[in-house]
């Protein structure tokens, strides 16, 4: 399994063609860097959603009622930012399996959210580098600690 850091720098990206960052997320190769077959599902950590306890983001399908919804977490940015949508279908076989690592690891228990969207941490990178919102992402919460313990993870 391949893991990356990709930040996604300030929320403007989503809209600032300037932002050197949008290139480098519209000219992602997956072929290049994680094998020929695009992923199944990215599992995308975001400092975005912490909670007192560890949760994962449990989202059913593709239909409009089950599509994570496009979190604008920000506030003060210009308009069109908040008309953004990023329809992916959710990841629940990657949430539960998110889940059972977390809690073999010593992270548990872990809840299920069933309603959380993706917020900007999620979909600002992903709406350039999978632009056809095909590939289902899955979050975890992020517990309110030192780094350090995060760690592990």
């Amino acid at each position: 399994m391949d893991t990356f850091f990709l930040s996604h720098g300030s929320p403007l990206l989503s809209i600032d063609e300037t932002i050197p960052a949008q290139s480098f997320f519209r000219s992602w190769l997956p072929a290049a860097v994680a094998g020929p077959e695009p992923p199944r599902a990215i599992l995308v950590v975001s400092a975005h959603w912490e909670t007192d306890s560890p949760a994962v983001s449990v989202i059913r399908g593709k239909p409009a009622t089950t599509t994570p919804s496009s979190i604008h977490d920000f506030g003060g940015f210009p308009e069109p930012m908040y008309q953004l949508k990023y329809p992916a279908p959710g990841a629940p076989d990657l949430a539960k399996r998110t889940k059972e690592l977390l809690e073999q690891a010593g992270f548990g228990p872990v809840s299920e959210d069933h309603g959380r969207g993706l917020d900007h941490g999620a979909w600002v990178p992903l709406m350039f580098m999978y632009p056809e919102a095909n590939i289902h992402p899955g979050v975890p919460a992020l517990r309110a600690d030192p780094p350090r313990r995060h760690l592990p993870l």
